[in-house]
């Protein structure tokens, strides 16, 4: 409900309650007098016509034939006052015929009361004696009290209806500024708020939701959860599990789940998102609804992407390079020990490549080098994997291969795409690679091992005239033992100046 509706109504309930109390307090006191008055006057006439037919009765007790002839003396009895008769009284003397005798008239002004009491004669009624008073004292009486109760009912009214109002005015305006203060601060904040009743049914949604979703809060409003709110696993592919679900069955706070996917109705455009979800108790802890806090990502998840493919790519061909290739050939040499088949690892390197780039330049260079990946890439399956391991080397990982004569078909391939000639800016480059091949588990088992024993190859393709390709095999580890050895003997005589002319 809103504060403006709550307090119309808080006011109408004042309002009704101060009239009733106000008309209780102007209309009782006036009302009790009037009764009070109307009952003494009341018992007054009976009392003032007993006593006076007691007065009249000894006149009839010692004339009783003639006393209706006594019109003086009974004039003169009737005049007499009591003790209680201190008001203005008519007082009467009817026969048995209910014929007028005699009265004792005061003047009075209507309206009046009257009382009545029998007249006997040895027990015998010969007539009735009647005591009339006006009542209109009485009634000035309760007016005088009835315009008395009703301004101290007017006070009451006012008291009632406006300090409780006051108050209630003051807590209204306090509840709406909060209120004012809460929805500029979700329409300011540069996350998404949604909220809804304990049946999943929206009730808000603040700007920036509005734009993530495609819905105004109009739109929105009642609809179900999951019409608004389309989400799905970015993997999968499948519809998410919605949080505002999961909080209201589990009444606690909720993550999103990792790699959701926010669809925007209007035209479709997908946005990753993530935050929580969280359940609106009432006082007394019961689940009044929940609301949504969550952000667009987007962004930060391309960023996180581009610097990933940077840390694992290399920036001139845009193939993996050294790092995410050890990651994939040791998923290839896994794989390849689940299915009980073989991985092969290709070390390619270009001849004559140092030739191009010194004499055309590094600009040349790199352009042939992109060239030279798209060749690569397509001389593979798109399971297998070719790399940059830096400078004019490359090597290939290639995933659940049935023999190892495959790696020999794969690096047959290639030898002949490179041996087609490149076009790059006005000049027809010839080039060739020699390439070596190392097999899992044949050629290693251990990850280093089958590099190292690929590279082996490699150099022995170089030695047997380039342009070819060659499968490792155990000579090809001494010889290279022995290369190295030599090479380092040769450097160390070179420093001790141990060579002489012969």
């Amino acid at each position: 409900m809103q504060p403006g509706s709550s307090n119309k109504r808080v006011l109408a309930v004042l309002t009704h309650l101060a009239i009733i109390i106000a008309l209780a307090v102007s209309a009782v006191p006036p009302i009790l007098s009037w009764v009070s008055d109307y009952r003494h006057e009341q018992a007054a006439v009976v009392i003032e016509a007993e006593i006076n037919g007691r007065i009249v009765g000894q006149l009839i007790n010692t004339n009783p034939d003639l006393w209706v002839f006594e019109t003086l003396r009974l004039e003169e009895l009737l005049a007499r006052r009591s003790d209680i008769g201190n008001r203005n009284e008519i007082r009467s003397v009817f026969g048995p015929d209910n014929r007028l005798i005699a009265q004792s008239l005061d003047e009075l002004k209507p309206p009046l009361i009257a009382g009545r009491a029998p007249l006997f004669d040895s027990g015998r009624q010969v007539g009735t004696i009647q005591v009339q008073r006006s009542l209109r004292p009485a009634i000035i009486s309760a007016l005088w009290i009835f315009l008395a109760s009703s301004v101290f009912g007017a006070s009451v009214f006012v008291v009632i209806r406006n300090l409780p109002l006051r108050t209630l005015r003051q807590v209204f305006t306090a509840l709406a500024e909060e209120k004012e203060k809460a929805q500029i601060t979700l329409q300011s904040i540069g996350d998404a708020v949604i909220t809804t009743d304990a049946q999943m049914r929206i009730e808000y949604l603040n700007p920036i939701a509005e734009r993530l979703t495609g819905w105004t809060t109009a739109q929105a409003f009642g609809r179900a959860m999951d019409d608004v709110f389309k989400i799905y696993n970015e993997k999968s592919r499948l519809p998410a599990t919605n949080p505002i679900q999961e909080c209201l069955e589990k009444n606690q706070i909720v993550e999103m789940e990792n790699h959701t996917i926010l669809v925007r109705h209007t035209d479709q455009q997908e946005f990753h998102i993530e935050d929580s979800a969280a359940p609106i108790r009432r006082t007394d802890g019961s689940v009044l609804g929940a609301v949504m806090v969550f952000h667009d990502v987007t962004d930060r998840k391309a960023a996180q992407n581009r610097l990933q493919h940077i840390a694992f790519h290399d920036t001139l061909t845009g193939l993996p390079n050294r790092a995410l290739f050890r990651k994939k050939l040791s998923k290839a040499m896994i794989d390849a020990r689940f299915m009980k088949k073989h991985a092969g690892v290709l070390f390619l390197d270009l001849d004559r490549f140092k030739t191009i780039n010194d004499s055309l330049g590094h600009a040349i260079g790199d352009e042939l080098l992109v060239l030279v990946a798209k060749r690569l890439e397509q001389c593979i399956r798109e399971s297998d994997v070719i790399c940059r391991m830096g400078g004019d080397e490359f090597t290939a990982v290639l995933n659940s291969i049935d023999m190892p004569d495959n790696a020999g078909s794969v690096a047959s391939k290639i030898v002949e795409s490179m041996a087609k000639p490149f076009s790059i800016q006005g000049h027809e480059l010839r080039i060739s690679t020699s390439i070596g091949i190392a097999v899992y588990p044949r050629d290693g088992e251990d990850l280093d091992d089958l590099l190292k024993n690929a590279d082996a190859a490699m150099y022995y393709a170089k030695g047997q005239g380039r342009n070819n390709y060659q499968y490792f095999h155990a000579d090809m580890s001494s010889k290279a033992v022995h290369d190295l050895q030599m090479d380092n003997a040769l450097q160390a005589a070179l420093e001790n100046n141990e060579f002489f002319l012969e």
